[in-house]
């Protein structure tokens, strides 16, 4: 029985750090580069000392295009995040899902983290999602969906977010595969 606790620990660990779920991403090393250096900047924006007590911030970059989930203080905290995440270069748009409320508790964080681990669990063992690229982050048992799929990829990916336990919500951000 230890065996199996220890291997469903690194499995959610593994799990956690994965990006997404295959190689076909259709970004050219130059666009994931950017999408990756954005996400290191905002990380570090957040962990800053105007921001470090007042915020809890997730983001995710694809194309430039910038979510970003999590909890700030108060609404002039939200703006003035938003605002200097509009000068990092290469953004294009962000999505603002920055709610003004208390920080999560590290169980509310760890919750989340788990939950990211069974929606991906179930989109890895679909079949149908064979080729597509979907980035998973969860937030207050919200599922958020990005990435490169087709339309009927998109229809199952949130299908399947829909119906594992926790989910309250699942919001997406979908791109058509060029690579379909």
């Amino acid at each position: 029985m230890r065996w199996l606790t220890r291997l469903l620990i690194a499995f959610v660990f593994v799990l956690q750090g994965c990006s997404s779920f295959s190689t076909q991403d259709p970004r050219d090393v130059e666009q994931h580069w950017d999408d990756q250096k954005i996400e290191m900047d905002i990380a570090g924006m957040a962990n800053s000392r105007q921001f470090t007590r007042t915020t809890s911030i997730n983001s995710v970059s694809l194309d430039g295009n910038v979510l970003l989930i999590g909890q700030v203080t108060s609404p002039t905290v939200k703006e003035q995040f938003a605002q200097q995440v509009r000068h990092i270069a290469n953004v294009e748009h962000i999505y603002n899902q920055l709610e003004v409320r208390p920080l999560l508790g590290f169980g509310d964080i760890s919750y989340d983290a788990w939950l990211t681990t069974k929606v991906k669990s179930q989109l890895i063992a679909s079949k149908q999602l064979t080729g597509a690229v979907i980035k998973v982050i969860s937030e207050g048992g919200r599922v958020y969906l990005l990435g490169y799929v087709t339309p009927h990829q998109g229809e199952v990916a949130i299908n399947i977010a829909r119906n594992v336990g926790g989910v309250q919500k699942v919001i997406t951000l979908f791109k058509q595969n060029p690579n379909s």
